[in-house]
């Protein structure tokens, strides 16, 4: 046969073969035929006839969801309309096709894959969800029940898909899943429970956060009302009934704070919003968030008790304050009226006195202030405990004879209590105490101060047999502005802050301090315990002799102070105690007098007119008669800042006013001494 023949004959075999295949397919779309037979292979739908053939045409044409038919090789036989559209191709052009032409299924695992599988082959049916991407590239959400197709008998012949496309349920889905998850994130950043209260039910659905605001650490399995109100404190508990009640019969919002009882027994607060929802116009949940505000309490109650501290702190402070002034304007009128000199030097004693307890307020002020910032330094030393004591008792003994008390010492030997501290620190601590012992102990008390090594510490104890400390104050004495009986009738004076001084200053040494008593009028006692050091046989303090300690006489004096009152009567103490003094009024008289005078000491207001006290002291250190000159300067303003200031501009001491004549008389006899060893070294050099 020739070429040509045999391709004639191949082509009318072929068209023969599509003949069939165009008659079979208008058999299918007619409804005509109840199977497809390929070669071995039968494809039915079970159908008995072509009117029900035709009928189930019908209804699957009519299905939203996609319907494919496949043979048990994954052939198609049968695509319905919706498929046709969702898959971009007709039934005819996918029939005998692989249907994984049509799609790609993905699976969120492999795990969920082989579970499907073996549903389908035990049960004959397999519900999955799963991703398509189409040939298009789009990507579906779909729910897929696959049932086996039987033939006559019973046996296999392929499977049925039922495909529902459900992309907008899962996007729903996925952003409900996201605002649930953006809600439990905050509500656990925010330490927040939630509940649901079913109202027909009375369960309750509880996450691990709100059972943590009762005191549990894991979740507790079952919740309702009556748990919730067994575990309110029972002070609050009748009081939150009501309110439930009342929230339940209006059907309004509920919002309360509470004390509630942790299985510990301690005592948390809590605080809980809940609002009723309702379904089909009638209540169904009660929904709300609970939170632990136990820190927020406690907060709020130390505010509060600062609060009422300051209140009460300020209210003294101005009493404090009142008391020392009146005695002295009365002193003031005195001196004005009379000449005469007992009734003159009376008064000034008064002045003196009232004077002093006025700057030991402001001084406990400053200096609780500077150590509460941070801003005090000590200064150490190797110190004698019992030198200490003694002069802690000598700067007590005024007030405690003036209340007409009984001071007894129990002291040891000096060498076995050697610290290392700031011994004008520990004197202020001990004296504070004193002081303390003296105020709140009714005239003709017993005051004991004692001593003892301990364990590597000085041990000072002071007892008293005054007014005693309650037992809800002890925990409290040390706490600044803390005064244990406020009252007008009992007040002994004080600003609340000496106790508060003495523990700080105490710790600053690396001790402590503890207060006891048996209560009310029945006396206290203080102990504070400070690190003690192995005792030298050098240790003992060098004396002085009488020779390295120069008179006043000599001594050249500069005041400067725009108040002329103030400078002048400086200027005349100055001159009782046989110096000579000068006097300026502002700063550039200042800078021309310490070149005209040359003094040894020049004492120098800051707020100064012209030039401030600052500028004239740098302009002071530039002059030959003022680079050895002992620079004081004198302000009101005494914070560490200031201070500092003062030294940068050249000044050697920074004083507070009311000026510590004592710490300036100490000054002058050693720039004397300077003075006359300069001269003694300048005659010698020629």
């Amino acid at each position: 046969m020739s070429e040509e023949a045999r391709l004639k004959a191949e082509n009318a075999e072929l068209r023969a073969q599509l003949q069939e295949a165009e008659d079979t397919l208008s058999a299918i779309r007619s409804g005509e035929v109840d199977a497809l037979v390929v070669g071995s292979q039968v494809y039915t739908l079970e159908s008995a006839d072509a009117s029900s053939n035709r009928l189930r045409k019908d209804v699957l044409a009519q299905m939203e969801d996609a319907v494919l038919a496949c043979d048990e090789a994954g052939h198609v036989i049968y695509l319905n309309p919706a498929a046709e559209a969702r898959y971009g191709t007709s039934s005819s052009a996918a029939l005998g096709r692989i249907w994984t032409d049509l799609f790609e299924e993905r699976w969120a695992n492999a795990e969920d894959r082989r579970k499907a599988a073996e549903e389908l082959e035990k049960s004959g049916v397999s519900r999955r969800h799963t991703l398509q991407v189409t040939r298009a590239g789009a990507q579906i959400h779909v729910e897929t029940t696959i049932s086996r197709l039987n033939d006559a008998n019973g046996l296999p012949i392929g499977y049925l898909s039922v495909i529902r496309d459900v992309t907008d349920r899962e996007r729903i889905e996925a952003a409900l899943r996201e605002s649930r998850a953006h809600l439990r994130f905050m509500l656990d950043s925010a330490a927040v429970g939630d509940w649901d209260f079913d109202l027909s039910t009375f369960e309750v659905r509880h996450s691990l956060r709100h059972d943590q605001c009762f005191g549990y650490s894991e979740p507790v399995a079952q919740w309702n009302p009556g748990i919730f109100f067994a575990h309110v404190h029972p002070e609050d508990r009748e009081v939150i009934k009501a309110r439930f009640e009342a929230v339940l019969e209006t059907q309004s919002d509920w919002h309360f704070e509470c004390r509630v009882v942790w299985p510990d027994k301690s005592i948390h607060w809590i605080e809980v919003h809940g609002a009723i929802y309702r379904n089909g116009g009638q209540p169904a949940h009660m929904l709300g968030t609970i939170v632990d505000v136990t820190g927020r309490k406690s907060v709020e109650e130390a505010l509060r008790s600062a609060d009422r501290s300051k209140d009460e702190f300020l209210a003294t402070l101005a009493h404090e304050l009142r008391n020392p002034l009146a005695p002295i304007r009365n002193a003031l009128e005195i001196m004005g009226l009379t000449r005469e000199p007992q009734t003159l030097d009376s008064a000034r004693h008064i002045i003196e006195r009232q004077l002093g307890q006025m700057i030991h307020l402001v001084d406990d002020l400053l200096d609780i202030s500077r150590i509460t910032q941070g801003k005090i330094e000590l200064r150490p030393d190797r110190v004698d405990m019992l030198t200490v004591l003694q002069n802690a008792v000598e700067t007590s003994r005024p007030l405690i004879e003036s209340r007409r008390h009984e001071l007894s010492l129990r002291l040891p030997p000096a060498e076995s209590l050697t610290l290392r501290a700031d011994s004008t620190r520990l004197v202020q601590v001990i004296a504070n105490l004193l002081n303390n012992a003296a105020k709140y102990t009714p005239e003709g008390g017993r005051i004991v101060l004692g001593a003892r090594r301990e364990a590597g510490h000085a041990v000072v104890t002071v007892e008293d047999s005054g007014l005693g400390i309650p037992a809800t104050m002890l925990p409290r004495v040390f706490d600044m502005f803390a005064q244990v009986d406020r009252s007008l009738e009992r007040s002994q004076g004080g600003l609340g802050i000496g106790l508060a001084l003495v523990k700080k200053l105490v710790e600053m040494h690396g001790g402590s301090v503890q207060a006891e008593s048996e209560g009310e009028n029945r006396g206290s006692r203080f102990t504070i315990r400070v690190p003690t050091i192995a005792a030298s046989a050098g240790s003992a303090q060098v004396r002085q002799r009488p020779d390295d300690v120069l008179p006043y006489a000599g001594t050249r004096v500069l005041i400067v102070d725009d108040n002329v009152d103030s400078a002048s009567s400086l200027a005349t103490m100055f001159e009782l105690l046989g110096c000579r003094a000068a006097m300026a009024h502002d700063g550039l008289a200042a800078v021309r007098e310490v070149e005209t005078f040359v003094p040894d000491l020049a004492v120098l207001d800051i707020g100064l007119p012209g030039i401030s006290g600052h500028e004239a002291a740098r302009r002071i250190r530039q002059l030959a008669a003022g680079r050895t000159l002992l620079l004081v300067a004198v302000s009101g303003w005494g914070q560490e800042a200031d201070r500092k200031r003062s030294i940068e501009a050249g000044f050697d001491h920074h004083l507070v006013k009311p000026v510590d004549i004592e710490a300036l008389k100490a000054m002058l006899p050693r720039r004397a001494a300077n003075n006359v060893h300069r001269l003694d070294r300048g005659v010698s050099g020629r």
